[in-house]
C-alpha cells in the first residue's frame, strides 16, 4: 500500500512539475535588422513562442551606441504594439527627421500576451516605471486594476552576503553565492533597502 501511494504522490509530483514548466516561456525576436532610405528606417525581425502567438512590440532605439536607449523616434508603423502575431519578416516602419548616424541600434522586445493577464507596461523608455534604470526591461502583468511585474527584479550593485546594505541612494542586492552570476534569476533584497527605508505606512 506504502508503494502504492508513494508511486502515486510520485507521479502527481511529475505531473505538476511538467505543468509549471509549460507555463509561459519568452517569445523569441531575432533577425532584427534596420535599413534607412531617404528619412523612411524601415526595422526587419522574426517573432516565435512555444505556447502564444500573439505578442505585444516594443521598440527602443539608441543615438549612442547603446549607451543609452531612450531615443524618442516618435510614431512608428507596421508590426509595433500589441496584437502583433507570430512570424518572420516582421516590419516596422517611421519616419526619421535626422541624418544617418552610425551610432543608431534599434532592440525589438516582445511580451506576450497571455491568458493570466495583459500587459500594462506601456512605458518603455530608459528608467522608466518597468525598467531598473540600467538596461534591462521587464515584462508586465495587469492583475485587477494593479500593474506588477511579471518576473523578478533584478536592480541595483551586488554586495557580498558579509555586507550590510545601507541607506545610501544606491539600489544594493545580493547574488546567490556572491557572484553576480548567482542574480541571473533577480536579485535578494534586504526590506529595508526593498522600501527605501521609509517606515510610514503611506510611501
Amino acid at each position: 500500500m506504502r508503494t502504492k501511494n508513494l508511486i502515486l504522490f510520485l507521479s502527481i509530483i511529475a505531473l505538476l512539475s511538467i505543468q509549471l514548466n509549460a507555463q509561459n516561456t519568452n517569445p523569441e525576436v531575432t533577425n532584427v535588422a534596420f535599413s534607412i532610405s531617404g528619412t523612411t528606417v524601415t526595422v526587419t525581425y522574426d517573432v516565435t513562442d512555444a505556447e502564444q502567438d500573439v505578442f505585444t512590440i516594443i521598440m527602443l532605439v539608441s543615438s549612442d551606441g547603446g549607451s543609452t536607449w531612450d531615443y524618442d523616434y516618435g510614431e512608428a508603423d507596421g508590426d509595433i504594439g500589441g496584437g502583433v502575431t507570430e512570424g518572420t519578416n516582421k516590419t516596422i516602419t517611421w519616419t526619421y527627421e535626422g541624418e544617418y548616424d552610425p551610432d543608431f541600434k534599434i532592440r525589438i522586445y516582445a511580451n506576450d500576451e497571455t491568458a493570466d493577464g495583459d500587459n500594462c507596461g506601456k512605458v518603455y523608455y530608459e528608467g522608466g516605471p518597468n525598467s531598473d534604470g540600467g538596461g534591462a526591461y521587464y515584462n508586465t502583468i495587469q492583475i485587477g486594476t494593479q500593474c506588477w511585474l511579471k518576473e523578478n527584479l533584478n536592480a541595483g550593485l551586488m554586495r557580498l552576503s558579509s555586507q550590510n546594505s545601507s541607506n545610501n541612494g544606491i539600489i544594493e542586492k545580493y547574488c546567490y553565492n556572491d557572484i553576480e552570476s548567482g542574480c541571473m534569476d533577480g536579485g535578494y533584497y534586504r526590506w529595508n533597502e526593498a522600501m527605501q527605508y521609509v517606515t510610514n505606512e503611506e510611501a
